[in-house]
């Protein structure tokens, strides 16, 4: 059964999470058990945002959608822009893209390696250092990560790659929580780990 997992902050504020990349899949999921927690969400998609337009007509102006391609730093620039004067409990990077599953490293492109690497490793930090002014020092900062990613865990000989903990934890300022997440959990499993009252860096 999921549970209601917010604080009581003696105030009628609503949490508030900025959500990159949720247009369809885990991100879609999140952005739908923050609203069924009662948080006020900005989520984006980077095209199609059609599934997300629908879900914010029945959250009762809770969903704001906004479009955004992480790979284009113009974009992303834009979005900060809008918000800029807001503030935001949760900042989830999700977006991410994955090469086909049957390429090497022997068989995979220039033009594919460089894609995959900037949307999966470098674009997530450029969000982080361009949005992270939004959130306040009590609150959360996330990046999806993928066990595609995993060194430990790659078996078929493909070079998929993710960000790591490392990395992530190397660009947070002190007094920022910033988690790595393995896609494979559940949308509660990872709002349990962000959500407010369960800051952590991991």
């Amino acid at each position: 059964m999921l549970r209601d997992m917010r604080p009581s902050h003696g105030t009628a504020r609503e949490e508030q999470a900025l959500l990159i990349g949720a247009s369809r899949g885990l991100g879609y999921a999140i952005a739908e058990k923050y609203l069924e927690l009662g948080w006020r969400v900005v989520a984006t998609a980077r095209r199609d945002a059609t599934r997300l337009r629908t879900l914010a007509e029945s959250s009762h102006g809770r969903l704001e959608v906004e479009t955004v391609d992480i790979n284009e730093a113009a974009q992303v620039n834009t979005l900060r822009e809008r918000l800029a004067p807001r503030t935001f409990d949760s900042l989830f990077v999700n977006a991410g893209v994955k090469n086909d599953d049957r390429e090497t490293s022997a068989d995979v492109s220039t033009d594919e390696f460089v894609r995959v690497m900037v949307t999966n490793a470098l674009s997530p930090l450029r969000v982080v250092e361009a949005l992270k002014a939004l959130v306040p020092a009590s609150g959360t900062i996330a990046v999806m990560s993928s066990g595609q990613g995993s060194v430990a865990n790659n078996i078929t000989g493909g070079y998929e790659v993710c960000c790591n903990t490392s990395t992530i934890s190397a660009e947070s300022s002190p007094g920022e929580a910033c988690c790595l997440r393995h896609n494979r959990m559940s949308a509660t499993e990872v709002y349990e780990t962000i959500g407010p009252g369960r800051r952590r860096r991991c």
